[in-house]
């Protein structure tokens, strides 16, 4: 399972007392792999972006002011995982990140 993936199964299960779905998923294979998955209730809310050349995620909250998306947490890079499953604590800071953006 990618990275990406990972992350994000983690995130939506944490939120989705919430109503967290997920919403998009997009991948673009010229950019070294890079994706995104869009997270939200009616419209999207939260996003995770992997750079593929550089190998790390980040969650970004949506202010709907601008329409531009903040990063609020991350990273998560490719050495901080470990038997497939990213660091505990990183993870955990993720999804309260995740938690404090939607309330």
């Amino acid at each position: 399972m990618h990275e990406l993936h990972t992350i994000a199964t983690a995130v939506l299960a944490e939120l989705q007392n919430v109503g967290l779905l997920k919403m998009e998923e997009s991948w673009d294979d010229d950019a070294f792999g890079s994706g995104l998955v869009i997270l939200g209730r009616a419209t999207p809310e939260l996003r995770l972006i992997w750079d593929g050349k550089d190998g790390w995620a980040y969650l970004q909250a949506l202010d709907t002011s601008s329409s531009s998306w903040t990063d609020i947490a991350g990273p998560i890079t490719e050495g901080d995982f470990a038997a497939g499953k990213p660091d505990g604590e990183k993870l955990r800071a993720m999804i309260e990140a995740g938690r404090r953006s939607l309330s």
